[in-house]
C-alpha cells in the first residue's frame, strides 16, 4: 500500500509534541483546529482530556460516529413562521468568555455528512446552523489512519485544510513519561522498556485480531493490581491466572510473554532495602536482565512515592529522612557500574525518577546538605549527560 495513503501524507510526531502544539496555540489564543490521526489505543482522547484538566480549561468529547448531522444543528421548530433549531448540549456554550477544548473523536469513523457538518465549525465561520463556537474554544479532531485498527470510513482533505494535521505514533519513551507519573504498575513500565517492540502490536493485515497497545498495557497494570492484593507477598504466584488474565488484556502473543516476564519479580531485590541502605549494589551484578528491568521500576515507584509523599508533608522545605533515602538510592544506582552493571540500567533509573517526580526531586537534589551525604552524585550525573534537574 502507498506510504502516503498510510500516513495520509501527514508529518509523524509523537502524542506529547502535539499536545505540546495544541498548550502553545490556546496560550497565544490562536484557536485554529488540530486534526491526529494514529493508531488505536494509544491515548489520544486521554491525552486530550488530561491536557484541558491540567491547564484548567473546559472540555467537551463528542463522538461523531455516534451521531448524525441533526443532533449537531438541534431539533427544528417554528417561531414566526421561521424555521429555527432548539440548542444542543452536545457542542459547549456560545457565550462561554473561557478558553476551552471541543474534542471531535473517532472523526474518521464517522458518516460523510457528519464531517461535511463539522467543516462549518472548523472554518473562519465557526458556524453551524444558528450556532456559534465559543471564541476561545479550539477544536481538536482525533480519528485512525486506513490501517490504523479502527472503522475507517474516510476522510477529505476539505476537512484536513480546515487546521494543522499530523499523524501520531506510539513512542515508548512518551508513553513511559505519562505512566510514571500516572502510577502504572512497575512491571508492565519494565516489561515494555525490556520490550519496547510490544508497546503497540497490530497486524495490518488482521483486522479482527485482539492488540497490545498503551490502553490495554494500562488495564493490565490495574489487573495485576488487584491480582497482587489478593496475595500474602504482594506477588502473583498462580501462573496459570497471570497467564489467563495478561492474554485476556493484551491478547495472546504478548500475553504470555509478559507473564514470563512478570514471574522474574520472584528474584528481584527488595526496594525498600535499597532506599534503607541495606543492599550493596554489587548484589545485581550476576542478576539477568529481566530482573534488572523489574527492580529498576520497583525502586522508581517506590522512591517516587516516598518523595511525593514528603513534599505534601512538606512543601516548603527538604525533610532530612527523605534525603537520606535518596542519597541511599543515587549512591546504590551510582555504584551499580562500577561492579559491572549495565550502564543503562542506571541512567534509566534516574531518567525514569525525574519524570516520576519532576522538580520534587529537584528540590532535594539543590538542598546544599545534599551534596554531604551523596558526594559524587551530580559528577556522576555530569560525566553520564544525565538530565537531573527541570527546566
Amino acid at each position: 500500500m502507498d506510504a502516503n495513503f498510510e500516513t495520509l501524507n501527514m508529518r509523524s510526531a509523537t502524542l506529547e509534541r502535539v499536545l505540546l502544539q495544541i498548550r502553545q496555540q490556546i496560550e497565544d489564543e490562536d484557536y485554529t483546529p488540530v486534526s491526529i490521526i494514529g493508531k488505536s489505543g494509544i491515548g489520544k482522547t486521554e491525552a486530550i482530556a488530561s491536557l484541558a484538566q491540567n491547564m484548567g480549561i473546559g472540555f467537551k468529547e463528542l463522538r461523531l460516529s455516534h451521531y448524525q448531522e441533526s443532533d449537531l444543528v438541534g431539533l427544528p421548530y417554528i417561531e414566526n413562521g421561521i424555521t429555527k433549531h432548539a440548542p444542543t448540549d452536545l457542542l459547549p456554550p456560545s457565550d462561554d468568555p473561557n478558553p476551552g477544548i471541543l474534542l471531535l473523536d473517532e472523526v474518521t469513523s464517522s458518516q460523510k455528512s457528519m464531517r461535511s457538518a463539522v467543516y462549518q465549525l472548523m472554518d473562519s465561520s465557526r458556524k453551524l446552523g444558528q450556532y456559534r463556537m465559543p471564541e476561545k474554544w479550539m477544536i481538536v479532531a482525533c480519528g485512525n489512519g486506513p490501517s490504523d485498527g479502527g472503522d475507517f470510513r474516510g476522510i477529505e482533505a476539505a476537512f484536513m485544510s480546515r487546521g494543522f494535521c499530523w499523524r501520531v505514533e506510539p513512542n515508548l519513551e512518551t508513553w513511559k513519561r505519562w505512566a510514571l507519573k500516572k502510577g502504572v504498575h512497575p512491571t508492565v513500565v519494565a516489561y515494555l522498556s525490556f520490550r519496547p517492540d510490544n508497546l503497540h502490536v497490530m497486524d495490518p493485515d488482521a483486522k479482527y485480531d485482539m492488540i497490545a497497545c498503551p490502553r490495554n498495557w494500562v488495564k493490565l497494570s490495574t489487573q495485576l493490581y488487584n491480582m497482587e492484593k489478593r496475595t500474602q507477598n504482594g506477588i502473583i504466584m498462580d501462573d496459570e491466572d497471570l497467564e489467563f488474565s495478561s492474554a485476556g488484556c493484551v491478547g495472546a502473543s504478548c500475553g504470555p510473554s509478559f507473564a514470563a516476564f512478570y514471574r522474574h519479580n520472584k528474584e528481584v531485590v527488595n526496594p525498600q532495602d535499597i532506599i534503607d541502605g541495606k543492599v550493596k549494589p554489587e548484589v545485581m551484578a550476576t542478576m539477568g536482565d529481566e530482573v534488572l528491568y523489574i527492580t529498576a521500576q520497583n525502586l522508581v515507584h517506590l522512591l517516587k512515592a516516598e518523595i511525593m509523599e514528603h513534599r505534601a508533608e512538606t512543601p516548603s522545605g527538604v525533610d532530612d529522612a527523605c534525603m537520606k533515602k535518596v542519597a541511599n538510592t543515587l549512591n546504590w544506582v551510582i555504584g551499580l557500574n562500577k561492579h559491572g552493571v549495565r550502564l543503562d540500567v542506571a541512567i534509566t533509573i534516574i531518567t525514569d525518577l525525574v519524570s516520576a517526580t519532576g522538580d520534587a526531586l529537584g528540590q532535594i537534589l539543590i538542598d546544599p546538605s545534599f551534596d554531604e551525604i551523596c558526594p559524587n552524585f551530580i559528577k556522576w550525573a555530569m560525566e553520564n549527560k544525565v538530565v537531573v534537574l527541570q527546566s
